[in-house]
């Protein structure tokens, strides 16, 4: 009796380092705070006194094991539960079955194994190995679905966990090759649960790649558009340079002064009439025809467009990433100032200092745009799916350089404000 009292903390302390094991792969994450050491010292407190008292129905045990699960998620990590409860609520239906069948498949063997040891530590092991083969869906970054689905697929485990608990009680010790059947196919409905998710997320995954790509690719041609217009600008000037320098030199040989400096000053209200506009003229060809494109595009709209860009002419990033991340937030900025009558304007600082780039637009907008918790905003579009996903993009480019994105909503009574702030580091060699 004395040796079983003892196995009760190492096998509760054996779960709870299999448990975080999982749950850091999942969340790609390390505990953050002290709160999460202390959630994690109550879950295994919880895990030894269900050892000690094993009259606690099974019931409330699998709610206290999944509430646990979830606020350890949420303390321990600050992860948002709704990405990863799918995974979660998932292996806690998945231990349970593995316990039941292990439990099922000892008294079919005629096992002994009154004081459950060996039961446990074979369960433990079989997660063990369960988890090396699920490392595929784990391993990288969980695609988020759409909340009905997320929801749709949650349905299976969560009910795996109440059908199973209710064929355990009604055929323990009565038909055990029917307990041991039926967790072998719930075990087996909860993997292809994981492979549907899988499989639906990295299809989702391509349609937005697809989509960034199909972004990208109308940005490119906004910059193409506006070097064209340079360049047909230059061609002209150059053109006309030749008769210019003839009329001129007419004059002077005429010695005709006040007809030359009449000339002379139509020429240049001319060419400042004539002349592209721009505002960024670094020598970074990828962010000078795109800030100058948008900034043509916003005089047109009646949009103050300010600019502050110190930076150099050759820059550690690639040009495709800064396309996407400028293109998306001036289109979104030139978008939410179309919105409103009062005073529309963009303003935009770009910084590159110590390796690092900054990147800050602010813009005004209406009272009526929203965002959720995670600082993304809901597009009002109607090509929701066009432009819904600029900010996902954005956010894509910004994690190449391991940088940082934030959105601020500002409102001072009817005035309302957007604030984007985006930072790139310098990759190392």
């Amino acid at each position: 009796m004395n040796f079983v009292a003892f196995t009760i903390p190492f096998f509760s302390l054996f779960y709870i380092l299999i448990m975080k094991k999982y749950i850091e792969l999942i969340v790609d994450k390390k505990i953050e705070s002290i709160s999460g050491y202390i959630i994690w010292g109550i879950y295994f407190a919880y895990q030894i006194e269900i050892r000690v008292n094993p009259n606690i129905p099974v019931s409330i045990k699998l709610v206290l094991n999944v509430l646990f699960i979830f606020l350890i998620c949420k303390i321990a990590y600050k992860e948002n539960v709704r990405k990863k409860g799918l995974f979660l609520v998932t292996i806690c239906a998945v231990w349970m079955i593995v316990e039941i069948i292990v439990n099922t498949l000892f008294i079919l063997l005629s096992i002994d194994d009154m004081a459950g040891m060996l039961g446990e530590v074979t369960s433990m092991l079989l997660m063990l190995c369960l988890f090396a083969m699920l490392r595929k869906y784990l391993h990288k970054s969980i695609i988020v679905l759409p909340l009905e689905y997320t929801i749709l697929l949650l349905c299976v485990p969560a009910g795996s966990i109440y059908i199973m608990n209710n064929i355990y009680v009604q055929a323990k010790n009565k038909n055990e090759f029917f307990l041991f059947i039926s967790g072998a196919v719930f075990l087996i409905i909860n993997y292809i649960v994981l492979d549907v998710y899988h499989n639906v997320a990295l299809q989702m995954e391509t349609r937005r790649n697809n989509i960034i790509y199909k972004q990208q690719l109308e940005l490119w041609k906004e910059q193409i558009a506006e070097k064209e217009q340079t360049n047909l600008e230059t061609r002209r000037v150059r053109h006309d340079m030749k008769e210019h320098l003839v009329s001129i030199l007419g004059m002077v040989e005429n010695r005709n002064i006040d007809l030359l400096e009449n000339y002379i000053k139509s020429l240049i209200n001319s060419s400042l009439d004539n002349s592209p506009d721009q505002i960024s003229n670094t020598g970074n060809i990828v962010v000078d025809s795109l800030v100058n494109y948008k900034y043509s595009v916003a005089r047109k709209e009646n949009i103050e467009f300010e600019g502050e860009l110190f930076f150099p002419s050759d820059l550690p990033f690639q040009g495709e990433h800064l396309t996407i991340i400028l293109g998306n937030l001036l289109t979104n900025a030139i978008e939410a100032c179309r919105k409103i009558e009062a005073k529309r304007y963009i303003r935009l600082s770009i910084v590159y200092r110590k390796k690092t780039l900054s990147i800050v637009i602010e813009n005004s907008c209406n009272n009526s745009e929203t965002s959720n918790k995670q600082n993304s905003f809901f597009t009002t579009k109607e090509d929701s799916d066009m432009h819904g996903l600029g900010l996902y993009s954005v956010e894509k480019a910004v994690k190449e350089y391991n940088g940082e994105l934030s959105i601020q909503k500002v409102s001072k009574g009817l005035a309302s404000k957007f604030i984007v702030v985006v930072i790139l580091y310098e990759k190392g060699e």
